[in-house]
C-alpha cells in the first residue's frame, strides 16, 4: 500500500495505517446514512406535529360536547321577516293629522248645520200643497190651522179683473223719491201708498168706483195744496192653480172690496156714506175661509185684516185721518190680490 494514499491514526496506543481511498468512502457512506437519518427525523417531526394537531382539535370537540346525563334540546322560532315602513317627515305628519282633523270637523259641522236648517225650513216656510187654513177672526186677530196636503185638489181657476179709478199724486223712478213725496201728505194728514209696478213707483192718495168720485178726491186734495190727477187703474185677471174653493174665497173677498168703494169714497167728499157694514163683510169673509186655503193668500187676508182696524176706527172717531186710512188699505188690497196672482202662477 502506498504510503501516500494511507493515513496514520493512533488506536490505543498504536499507529494504525488507514487507505485514504477507503476512509473517503466511509466518509460518503457515512454522510449519506446521516442524511437519510435527518430526513427520517424530519418527517418523524412532521407526523409528531399532525398528530398533536388532531390531538387538539380532537379535544376541542370534546369540550364542546354537553355535559353527560343533559340532552340540551334546540328549540327554533320563525321569526317573520320584518318589512321596511315608509318613514315621512314629521312636519308632513303634523300637516296631514292637521288635514284630516279639519276635514272631520267640518263634516260633523256641516251635517249639524244641515240638520238645524232644515228643521227651520220645515217650520218656516210651510209646503204649499199641506199648508191650510181655516181661520176665524176674533177681534183684530186671525188664526190658521193646518189641513193634510192629501185634501188639497188644485185645478185652474179664472181670477177676474178687479177695475177702478186712483188719484195719482206722482210718479217715480225710485222709492226714495215716492217716499219723500208721501211724507209731505202725511204732513197734511193725507195716507197714502206706494205701488210698485214695472220698475215704477207709483203715489196713489185715494182710490175710486167711477172717475167722477175720483175727481172730488182729486179736489179736495188740490185745497190742501196738492197736484193730483185722476186715471182708471186695474189688475188684469188671469189662471191660477188653486183649490176651486181657495179661489172662490178669493174672489169673493174682492167683490166685497169693490162695494166698500163707494162709501168711503163719499165720506172724504160729504160726510156721508154708511161705512158700518165693512167690517161685517170683512169679519164674516174670514170667517169662511175654505180648509184648502194656502199660506200664499195671506198677503191678501192681512190687507183685510188692516181694513178691518180702520174701519172700526172710523166707526168710533170719525175722524177724516181715519178715512184716509180706509183709502190707503183699499189700494192695499187691491195690490195685495195681484201680488197673490203672481205667487199663485209660479
Amino acid at each position: 500500500m502506498d504510503k501516500s494514499k494511507k493515513i496514520s491514526i493512533r488506536i490505543n496506543g498504536e499507529h494504525t495505517y488507514l487507505d485514504r481511498d477507503e476512509l473517503d468512502k466511509d466518509e460518503q457512506v457515512h454522510e449519506e446514512i446521516q442524511v437519510a437519518h435527518d430526513e427520517q427525523a424530519s418527517a418523524i417531526e412532521d407526523w409528531m406535529e399532525e398528530q398533536e394537531k388532531k390531538k387538539q382539535k380532537q379535544e376541542k370537540k370534546q369540550n364542546r360536547k354537553p355535559l353527560s346525563g343533559m340532552n340540551l334540546s334546540v328549540l327554533e322560532r320563525a321569526y317573520p321577516l320584518k318589512r321596511k315602513k315608509l318613514s315621512f317627515p314629521s312636519t308632513w305628519k303634523h300637516l296631514v293629522m292637521a288635514g284630516l282633523s279639519a276635514v272631520f270637523v267640518g263634516i260633523i259641522l256641516g251635517f249639524v248645520m244641515l240638520r238645524l236648517f232644515s228643521g227651520l225650513e220645515a217650520q218656516q216656510t210651510p209646503n204649499s200643497e199641506a199648508t191650510p187654513a181655516s181661520t176665524s177672526v176674533t177681534g183684530n186677530q186671525a188664526t190658521t190651522n193646518s189641513k193634510p196636503a192629501a185634501s188639497v185638489q188644485k185645478q185652474m181657476y179664472s181670477l177676474p179683473t178687479m177695475k177702478a179709478f186712483v188719484v195719482q199724486a206722482g210718479i217715480f223712478s225710485t222709492k226714495d223719491k215716492a217716499t219723500a213725496w208721501q211724507s209731505d201728505l202725511a204732513g197734511k194728514g193725507i195716507t197714502s201708498y206706494i205701488w210698485e209696478r214695472e220698475n215704477q213707483f207709483y203715489l196713489f192718495a185715494g182710490v175710486a168706483p167711477s172717475k167722477q168720485e175720483g175727481e172730488k178726491i182729486a179736489t179736495y186734495l188740490k185745497a190742501q195744496g196738492f197736484d193730483t190727477f185722476v186715471k182708471d187703474w186695474s189688475v188684469t185677471g188671469q189662471e191660477v192653480k188653486v183649490a176651486q174653493s181657495e179661489g172662490q174665497w178669493i174672489e169673493k173677498g174682492m167683490k166685497h172690496w169693490s162695494t166698500f168703494l163707494a162709501p168711503v169714497a163719499s165720506q172724504i167728499d160729504s160726510g156721508k156714506g154708511d161705512t158700518g157694514n165693512i167690517v161685517t163683510q170683512i169679519t164674516d169673509w174670514k170667517k169662511s175661509i175654505p180648509g184648502e186655503a194656502t199660506e200664499k193668500t195671506a198677503v191678501l187676508s192681512n190687507s183685510m185684516d188692516q181694513l178691518h182696524t180702520s174701519s172700526q176706527r172710523f166707526q168710533s172717531s170719525k175722524s177724516t185721518s181715519s178715512l184716509w186710512e180706509m183709502q190707503r188699505d183699499l189700494l192695499k188690497i187691491w195690490f195685495s190680490y195681484e201680488q197673490f196672482m203672481k205667487n199663485a202662477s209660479s
